[in-house]
């Protein structure tokens, strides 16, 4: 299996990453047009998603996933980095993100560091909120300005 990587733009990848996000169960979960993603994929067929999203005055990395059938073959770990040097290389800024809680050791591998929530912008606290009663164990994590 030779996985390849690309970046694309939030209107281009809308046509994959949607119906992969609802094959995965995260149906709600859309492309939106100001989106960067970074997919991965073997052959034609995407097995790997992470975009870049500009919320609030920040910048988020969100909707992280691999496929079921791709996953523990250190595909994930492969995006992330690819995601750190195509999409975060020009970015002057803190990056923030809010993974299920037993994924800091994964996001910490490209500089994400676990923040109290109370040190968080008020959208992200709704957001981990949120995600909390719908019993995600969301937690917040923030990568400092390169």
């Amino acid at each position: 299996m030779a996985i390849t990587f690309k970046t694309l733009n939030g209107t281009s990848a809308a046509e994959l990453v949607n119906p992969f996000y609802a094959a995965q169960g995260w149906a709600n979960s859309k492309a939106r047009y100001d989106d960067v993603f970074a997919l991965a994929f073997d052959g034609e067929k995407l097995v790997g998603s992470v975009r870049r999203c500009f919320e609030n005055g920040v910048y988020m990395l969100r909707t992280m996933m691999v496929h079921e059938d791709y996953r523990d073959q250190n595909i994930g770990r492969r995006l992330l980095g690819f995601f750190e040097t195509e999409l975060l290389h020009n970015i002057d800024a803190e990056i923030h993100c809010t993974p299920f809680g037993h994924l800091t050791a994964f996001y910490s591998i490209i500089g994400f560091q676990c923040v109290d929530i109370e040190d968080g912008p008020e959208f992200i606290k709704s957001r981990i909120k949120t995600y909390n009663e719908e019993g995600r164990n969301c937690i917040y994590m923030r990568r400092p300005k390169a």
